[in-house]
């Protein structure tokens, strides 16, 4: 019972999120560029739509870059459906977390990169330094750098 409950819900608002689509592609192009989202958006009853749906307006341009992850500049139905299904409603504390760890795990990794670069470049830089030539050791000779 409480599974068909949240899938007809889901049902629902995905049939909502489609109709609230079709209101904005006035053009019947079945893609809305960010101008085109942007002017709807601030139309009062594609507002109430977004309201409805529980999705914040407070800047269309961040949630139209959300809505198009391909980063094509325009946004078609699938995207459309699939980006408001995710953004529904308030941020969990799940949510926040998640986002959290990914980015304490890319700081991490950049701080590693960043790391073996800077030895990278002490590296080369000692090897340029370096005499090489007829005197030179055969492994100095098989590391040469032009510098």
């Amino acid at each position: 019972m409480v599974i068909e409950a949240q899938l007809k819900s889901k049902k629902m608002y995905t049939d909502q999120v489609r109709t609230l689509f079709h209101l904005m592609d006035e053009d019947q192009s079945g893609e809305l560029s960010a101008h085109a989202f942007e002017e709807h958006i601030n139309e009062p009853q594609v507002a109430a739509y977004f309201r409805a749906l529980d999705m914040d307006l407070n800047n269309a341009w961040k949630l139209f870059t959300l809505l198009d992850p391909d980063n094509s500049g325009t946004i078609d139905l699938t995207e459309f459906v699939e980006g408001c299904l995710k953004l529904r409603g308030p941020a969990t504390r799940l949510d926040i977390e998640m986002v959290l760890s990914v980015a304490r795990n890319t700081a991490k990794r950049q701080n590693q990169l960043v790391g073996k670069l800077e030895s990278l470049e002490r590296r080369v830089a000692n090897r340029c330094r370096r005499p090489y030539g007829a005197g030179a050791l055969q492994q100095d000779q098989d590391e040469k750098f032009e510098c």
